[in-house]
């Protein structure tokens, strides 16, 4: 096959694709601490395109087995480092382990004018509610002021508020399916994770030419292609590897729809389960594509499956969900002249 299984270089007028990013840096919490994720989720959600970038829970500095099959295949930069005392994770030299160059997504917000700006819609639950790391990894979470580092890194002045850049609405809610549903379904208003990825384009669609019924041959991805985003995390209390997981599958998906989405352990019914299946919050797509996959890092399979019974949704673990999905980035198409494998665009 041409310029595949040969080694001539391109020479001609050709189409071309380039993507323009921000730098997409892996991140990393102790697998016992809830409170550390939740700093980080919050902190991500003010970096342009952090929406996007992985959380890995590690115990020590070792990364767990599904992660590592990530790290070894998928779209990202580096290993974020904050401090160079900071002991090394136990990954191959290759694997570039440094601090990231994270620029705050307010300051692109900034460049729009301020009435075409969606209000940003910040969800705040009691700390006591077992919903609140939920909506922190679905929706995101947003203080009143940029972080310190960040407001440093651009010169902005000290204790700046982010209603004076962008409309931001605090809402004092109290959690539950419904009132998650309905406020990842919004278009009219932005969460957290929304501003941090303005401007970019971000996450998988379904895969439209799904058929539904087994592969012939062995199909890695199979499981992923099946659930596309619908994927339903039960999560445990204080599990940061669940907590993680659900981060993760939104920034593979994106933030368009209501799902991936995350249920407390102890409020997973078969109301619940229906509601999310429901086409407009589950996402219908090829001939076979619609089904909710229920999954968990920290439930037992055979808990899993109970929970699900009598329930359209089907328990899959999830390390073959797991993806980083795309980097984020702005795409654009040109046509681009090749000569000896260097391109010149064409304007």
């Amino acid at each position: 096959m041409r310029f595949l299984l040969d080694d001539e270089l391109l020479s001609g007028v050709h189409d071309a694709m380039t993507l323009l990013r921000p730098e997409r840096a892996v991140r990393h919490v102790p697998a016992d601490d809830e409170a550390a994720i939740v700093r980080v989720m919050t902190y991500l959600c003010q970096v342009w395109g952090g929406q996007a970038h992985p959380i890995i829970p590690v115990a020590g500095r070792e990364v767990p087995a599904p992660y590592l099959r990530c790290l070894h295949g998928e779209q990202y930069d580096i290993i974020d480092r904050p401090r160079r005392d900071e002991p090394l994770l136990d990954l191959p030299a290759r694997i570039k382990q440094q601090q990231a160059w994270d620029h705050p997504a307010v300051i692109v917000a900034a460049h729009e004018r301020r009435d075409q700006i969606r209000t940003v819609e910040v969800a705040e639950l009691e700390p006591g509610d077992p919903w609140a790391p939920i909506y922190a990894a679905t929706l995101g979470v947003l203080p009143r002021e940029l972080d310190d580092g960040l407001r440093e890194f651009t010169g902005l002045d000290a204790g700046l508020p982010f209603a004076d850049i962008v409309p931001v609405e605090y809402t004092r809610v109290t959690g539950s399916v419904g009132d998650l549903v309905g406020r990842l379904g919004k278009s009219e208003v932005l969460s957290p994770r929304q501003l941090a990825g303005i401007s970019l384009a971000a996450g998988l669609e379904p895969d439209t030419s799904f058929m539904g019924s087994p592969t012939v041959l062995p199909s890695p991805g199979h499981e992923r292609r099946a659930a596309g985003p619908n994927i339903i995390v039960v999560v445990s209390e204080g599990s940061v590897a669940d907590l993680a997981l659900l981060w993760n599958l939104r920034g593979a998906h994106g933030d368009r729809r209501v799902m991936p989405i995350g249920l407390p352990s102890g409020q997973v019914t078969g109301a619940a389960l229906g509601l999310l299946q429901r086409p407009g919050n589950a996402a219908m797509f090829g001939f076979g594509g619609g089904r909710c996959r229920l999954t968990s890092t920290s439930v037992l399979p055979g808990e899993l499956a109970h929970m699900a019974s009598g329930t359209p949704a089907e328990v899959v673990p999830y390390e073959r969900l797991l993806t980083f999905g795309p980097a984020p980035g702005r795409p654009h198409s040109q046509v681009a002249v090749f000569d000896a494998g260097v391109a010149n665009s064409r304007r």
